[in-house]
């Protein structure tokens, strides 16, 4: 595979470790600072919505607009909400509703980052590594699914929460960087095509007929609508056992996990402001 390839791989296994630090961070920061299971649910469903009602104008800008372009777009306003998320829980607040518009404004970049970045890839390899190029993608996901949980919860019980949104702000803008890399052209946001809100509408109307209208793409996107609905109501329920259940809210979540020299450090972390 190309060098093009291997930054836009690295760009995407970046945002999506970065997608699983907010996933766990906000909602254990937020049980923190409201001691609250509905503020942790509502967290989840926040995360949640987006696939469901944004994903599928993702493709329409896709098609729309410059592809990398967007990409960089999109993993530099993550950063920089999740920017804002640190600087919010930084006041040591205990109201949840500054953290609820912008995780949901960070995971409706997600939402529309995956379909943008799938119409990208074909642009970067030749037609025939076109498979190998995909299944590189597809071991990419399982494997940030796989690791994302772990890692996500060692750095959020070994830093903190709220000092992890740093790093989950870092993660992004490394992400950016690697696919603005990927070419030495300039970024381009306007229009790939002549188009107007009136025209994207259509197009996205057009695109959600086309899969109704198609028995099994119907069913792909109700089972996909419902595995991920099963995923996050049971990480949600799992998230507050953990939190209440086994109370590693004060202890740290990887405080077992941790030997005597690395907890002496987890302790350092946590008295930074």
């Amino acid at each position: 595979m190309s060098t093009r390839y291997r930054l836009a791989w690295l760009a995407y296994f970046l945002s999506g470790a970065g997608d699983w630090i907010s996933r766990l961070a906000v909602p254990v920061l937020l049980f923190q600072l409201t001691g609250s299971a509905l503020c942790l649910s509502v967290a989840y469903a926040i995360t949640y919505l987006p696939f469901l009602v944004v994903t599928p104008a993702g493709g329409v800008f896709a098609d729309a607009f410059d592809r990398r372009s967007l990409l960089v777009a999109s993993d530099t306003a993550a950063g920089l909400l999740v920017v804002a998320l640190a600087l919010i829980a930084s006041q040591r607040s205990g109201t949840p509703w500054l953290f609820y518009p912008v995780l949901f404004l960070i995971f409706s970049l997600t939402a529309v980052y995956h379909p943008i970045f799938q119409s990208y890839i074909p642009t970067l390899v030749p037609e025939n590594d076109w498979d190998k190029a995909n299944s590189y993608i597809s071991a990419s996901d399982n494997l940030t699914d796989v690791l994302g949980p772990v890692v996500g919860g060692l750095v959020v019980g070994f830093i903190g929460a709220a000092n992890s949104l740093w790093l989950d702000a870092a993660s992004f803008f490394m992400s950016a960087s690697c696919i603005y890399l990927v070419d030495r052209k300039t970024l381009i946001f306007r229009p790939a095509r002549v188009s107007t809100l009136k025209t994207l509408v259509s197009d996205f109307r057009e695109g959600t007929i086309y899969v109704f209208r198609h028995r099994v793409l119907r069913y792909c996107c109700l089972l996909f609508a419902l595995t991920n609905l099963g995923l996050t109501i049971f990480t949600s329920n799992f998230m507050f056992f953990c939190l209440e259940g086994l109370a590693l809210t004060q202890s740290g979540l990887a405080s077992p996990l941790v030997s005597p020299a690395l907890a002496r450090w987890q302790a350092r972390w946590r008295r930074l402001p």
